[in-house]
């Protein structure tokens, strides 16, 4: 999911809306320097990746006009694009990475149908339309979680992860191996083998989605609900709050 935003004022750029993603990041050094920017340390474990860590005195983030972080309180809506096949080691494709603790104090709505967000600060929730109602939330960290169940198993919890374009499952949930198909899947900082499988349905906290491709759990990561099924989904999040936002009547999402 990709929008346009500013940081202390700088020109409007593509970053990635990450809630998948602890921390936000700046992926092009030529951000750094137009902000004045001047790195604090290398990440030693992170070295290969030339990942640094800056010092603001002040943060500013601009969202179309809407002051994310710092700034008085605004409601605003923006347009988002979808990039299903974005790869971000190709980071010269993005400025950043707007992560999950940039949002705690907000609440967003998603509307993939017309590829909008709706942000607004704290409990001034204003994309809620009659018919919606609210469920309590699971966070870890800042990072929203939701219940998945499949074939009527076990409920595990996941990540809803907008900087994902993959679902994934405990190996446990999947049906049995032997109607997996192998998939190499490329991440910011490494690639691997895993396997996956077409699913006729799961539900995803309220909402019963179906004709799913459910990849097997990524080694040392919490599993997570990505783009590729989120996408079919309209909801809203309260980070401030910890609620979800659904309709009452959208419980069950298109294939």
């Amino acid at each position: 999911m990709v929008v346009r935003a500013s940081i202390n004022g700088s020109a409007f750029l593509p970053f990635m809306l990450d809630t998948g993603c602890q921390d936000s990041l700046l992926l092009k050094e030529s951000v750094a320097r137009e902000l004045g920017l001047i790195p604090e340390w290398l990440n030693p474990f992170r070295s290969h990746l030339g990942i640094l860590t800056y010092r603001m005195n002040e943060l500013n983030v601009k969202l179309y006009g809407l002051d994310v972080h710092g700034g008085p309180s605004m409601v605003a809506e923006l347009p988002f694009a979808l990039d299903a096949n974005c790869n971000l080691l190709k980071t010269d494709r993005y400025a950043g990475i707007i992560g999950a603790r940039m949002l705690d104090g907000m609440a967003v709505g998603f509307d993939f149908k017309h590829n909008m967000l709706t942000v607004c600060r704290g409990s001034d929730v204003q994309f809620l339309h009659s018919g919606w109602r609210s469920l309590p939330l699971l966070k870890h960290r800042s990072r929203a979680l939701i219940d998945v169940a499949i074939n009527e198993g076990e409920p595990y919890n996941a990540i809803i992860d907008t900087g994902s374009t993959i679902t994934t499952a405990p190996e446990s949930n999947l049906p049995l191996r032997s109607q997996h198909q192998s998939a190499k899947i490329v991440t910011l900082t490494s690639a691997f083998e895993t396997d996956w499988v077409q699913l006729s349905e799961a539900k995803v906290g309220p909402f019963t989605c179906r004709d799913i491709r459910m990849f097997r759990e990524m080694p040392g990561t919490r599993n997570v609900v990505g783009i590729d099924v989120l996408s079919r989904l309209r909801f809203g999040i309260n980070f401030h709050q910890k609620l979800i936002y659904i309709p009452d009547a959208e419980t069950e999402s298109p294939a």
